[in-house]
């Protein structure tokens, strides 16, 4: 039997051996791990397809800056899914997904 973790290869307890490296820690650990393989193999962490391969999300026009006292980096096209926690959170350096737009100068 697999899991979802297990078909990304971040799988723990469960369905890998004990003492094998599961590739993930903290808090948020199984979420991060997930999304460190797909973009490995790259995917977009977000679900979306990949984009353009020469580009990333800190280049597209949508990346939204969220300013409290540090700085939360969101897809200003899934306004309404933003949560208050690291679930929506993206990377500059993340590959771009089909929906990137270039910033206009």
């Amino acid at each position: 039997m697999s899991c979802l973790f297990c078909q990304v290869g971040a799988c723990t307890k469960v369905c890998k051996p004990p003492g094998e490296r599961s590739g993930w820690s903290g808090r948020f650990g199984r979420l991060k791990g997930v999304r460190v393989l797909l973009v490995r193999r790259g995917l977009h962490p977000t679900g979306f397809p990949a984009g353009p391969e020469d580009k990333t999300c800190g280049d597209c026009e949508h990346l939204t800056r969220i300013v409290r006292s540090k700085t939360y980096l969101k897809c200003g096209l899934d306004r309404e899914s933003w949560t208050h926690g690291t679930g929506t959170d993206l990377r500059v350096r993340w590959p771009a997904c089909e929906r990137f737009t270039e910033k206009e100068s």
